[in-house]
């Protein structure tokens, strides 16, 4: 039952998160492009790993996005993609391939976390 009320009000939650106008996303600063993307987003993951030289890490060419959260009415613009990486643990086993979003601006990580 708690499953479903927690369900039923992330629903309600993002379903009240309206896409910002066309003329904001147009006009918005991005930054320069990062030619070193690919360092940056691996330096930002390897850092919280146990074992960072075992990290397979997999990163797509960044495009312009925002990030915009339900609870805040903060947007953040810059560059960023998807990126997937897989590591071993303590136990020495690799846990899985995980998925991350990646929002760069000005040559630094402005955001990361985990896609569900």
């Amino acid at each position: 039952m708690k499953k479903i009320l927690v369900i039923i009000a992330l629903v309600l939650i993002v379903g009240c998160v309206k896409p910002l106008p066309q003329d904001q996303i147009d006009s918005a600063d991005y930054g320069p492009f990062p030619m070193n993307y690919k360092q940056i987003v691996e330096d930002a993951l390897k850092a919280n790993l146990f074992d960072p030289y075992s990290a397979v890490i997999s990163v797509r060419s960044p495009e312009r996005k925002y990030f915009k959260t339900a609870f805040s009415s903060e947007v953040k613009f810059g560059w960023g993609n998807y990126v997937t990486m897989n590591a071993k643990n303590r136990y020495g086993a690799y846990v899985g391939e995980r998925k991350y979003i990646y929002l760069i601006k000005d040559g630094q990580i402005i955001e990361l976390r985990e896609d569900y």
